[in-house]
């Protein structure tokens, strides 16, 4: 990846909001919140006896014997070597002190409780007390506490209390205003939690400050379809939990004069849209598509947040999220997912990928081509291999830039690619993709013809000059497919034994490559990919057997 220049930083920074950079500089100048005023404090007195409803977040890791596990790395003993934990990678502390294992069934209470404790005593300061690790601890803790009817003393129940009126006051210091998107969803969906779920003059104070900003939030953040604008599935799941569970909280308080009944109905509107979008982009196997940095197996997953909030995920036919860009179809024994592209949100484009165009196909529950994933965030080849174009079912030109977006650090992006010219029908979905200095634009058109799926792509200059509008199509399939190649047909076999073939036109000429990909942070899943250079237009058509 080239260094960052000022012309990159420009076309990056142009598309912030004044409110991030006004506290970006402050977060330059004052570094990161890791430093409390204190690690207790007074200010809540009681559990609220609705918290009893809290629907709780989900488990995130494990805890074992040796330690604690994430993120597929070796376990981490907090108790003996400390919560800082500097050897492992930023991701790894950082998930460490969501305590998302207190949300395991199989964790025995006495050792939540003693985690809990252990972290008040001994981690006073440090990465633990950076605004979203806070975030994800609050509801985690609340979770603990809903489950904790008459199992805490009275010393053990203020010490609790005591620790998180320190992080909420924390938190609300250093809301994330700098970065937005799903972290101040987060930030703020803690705090309306906290004041919801906890007695007090803090509580109180919480709920009228953080609830009616939280909404906002809410409504600035989700397309008209219902999805989130990070266009990200994973997020968009672990969003739409945490909406759940203010929305559990505010239905479950005694009904006054406050706004808080209003806000239960009306937050529940959303949360019902973000439930109906999500046939949008799941597989047969109820599993999300891994558009931009999602992962499969995911703390939440669609079928988790269905079940949790006792609603159908219907996944028959077609579902459209033309907000979102996101698009499913059912045609014959084929499901396609469909990324039209796009950035979402133009002040936070940290999770996109460059990805316009891109689809994942299944073959009856198996999957048959499949996005890159994400394995890591630390900067690096990994991390750029996971975002580029060559990594996605899509095109790049051969001449000049390759990926849609000018991607650069780990989650940054100057340029943007356009998408346009969206055609969107029961048995086509279609549209275009001028990416950042790219000098051809790309077509592209899925179509269910005659009981064959047809992807049809065409380069045409960008331009009116007439120039090379040579490029690449690439198709990544799971590496425990077979594939064979014969001349301009590839021949499939899934794990399961299902066939099918993958055919271009007579002078197309397939190459078939290893390649990376991912199901997950520190999970790789390798890939085969099959790609096939062609001048203007090229069409490859589907047949299973």
């Amino acid at each position: 990846m080239p260094a960052l220049s000022l012309p990159t930083l420009f076309r990056t920074i142009r598309h912030l909001t004044r409110q991030q950079l006004v506290h970006q500089t402050r977060m330059r100048i004052q570094g990161p919140p890791c430093e409390p005023f204190a690690h207790t404090t007074k200010g809540f007195t009681a559990i609220h006896p609705r918290l009893a409803h809290y629907l709780q977040p989900a488990s995130e890791g494990s805890y074992t014997r040796e330690g604690i596990c994430l993120l597929a790395q070796p376990p981490h003993n907090p108790w003996s070597h400390g919560w800082n934990a500097p050897a492992r990678d930023p991701l790894f502390r950082y998930t460490l002190h969501y305590h998302g294992w207190l949300a395991d069934k199989s964790t025995p209470f006495e050792t939540c409780l003693s985690t809990v404790l252990n972290w008040i005593d001994n981690h006073r300061s440090g990465v633990g007390w950076a605004s979203y690790p806070t975030s994800m601890r609050l509801l985690q803790w609340l979770g603990l506490l809903a489950r904790a009817e008459g199992r805490l003393t009275p010393t053990q129940r203020e010490t609790i209390l005591s620790s998180l009126a320190a992080q909420a006051i924390h938190l609300a210091r250093n809301v994330e205003y700098h970065l937005d998107g799903n972290h101040l969803w987060t930030n703020l969906a803690a705090l309306s939690c906290v004041g919801l779920g906890l007695c007090g003059p803090l509580a109180a104070s919480l709920r009228a400050r953080w609830l009616p900003r939280f909404v906002r939030v809410v409504e600035d953040q989700l397309a008209a379809d219902g999805g989130h604008r990070e266009r990200t599935p994973s997020y968009h799941c672990l969003l739409a939990s945490q909406l759940a569970g203010v929305v559990s909280l505010l239905r479950a308080r005694p009904l006054g004069a406050d706004t808080t009944t209003v806000s239960a109905a009306y937050l529940g509107e959303h949360l019902t849209r973000m439930i109906r979008v999500l046939p949008a982009f799941v597989h047969p196997d109820m599993d999300i598509a891994l558009w931009g940095d999602s992962q499969l197996r995911a703390p939440v997953t669609p079928t988790w947040l269905c079940r949790k909030l006792h609603e159908p995920l219907p996944l028959e036919g077609c579902a459209d999220a033309p907000g979102s860009g996101f698009h499913r179809r059912c045609w014959g024994p084929w499901t396609v997912l469909w990324n039209a592209g796009g950035v979402g949100l133009p002040h936070q484009v940290g999770h996109i990928h460059a990805d316009a165009l891109t689809l994942e196909l299944s073959l009856g529950r198996e999957r048959v081509l499949v996005d890159a994933g994400v394995g890591t965030y630390l900067p690096g080849p990994e991390r750029e291999a996971s975002r580029s174009t060559h990594q996605h079912n899509t095109v790049t030109p051969v001449d000049g830039p390759s990926d849609h977006h000018e991607l650069w650090a780990s989650h940054r992006i100057g340029g943007r690619a356009r998408v346009g010219d969206l055609s969107i029908g029961p048995n086509h979905l279609g549209g275009t993709v001028h990416g950042f200095r790219w000098s051809v634009v790309h077509r592209r058109r899925l179509s269910w013809q005659n009981g064959t799926l047809v992807c049809r792509d065409q380069l045409v200059p960008a331009t009116g000059r007439r120039i090379a509008c040579t490029g690449t199509v690439r198709y990544h399939i799971p590496a425990s497919c077979r594939v064979d190649t014969n001349g301009p047909v590839l021949k499939v076999q899934t794990r399961g034994g299902q066939k099918f073939s993958i055919e271009g036109v007579p002078a197309c000429v397939w190459r078939v490559e290893a390649s990376e990909g991912w199901t997950g942070f520190g999970r790789p899943a390798p890939r085969t990919v099959a790609l096939c250079t062609f001048d203007g237009v090229q069409a490859v058509y589907f047949r299973a057997e």
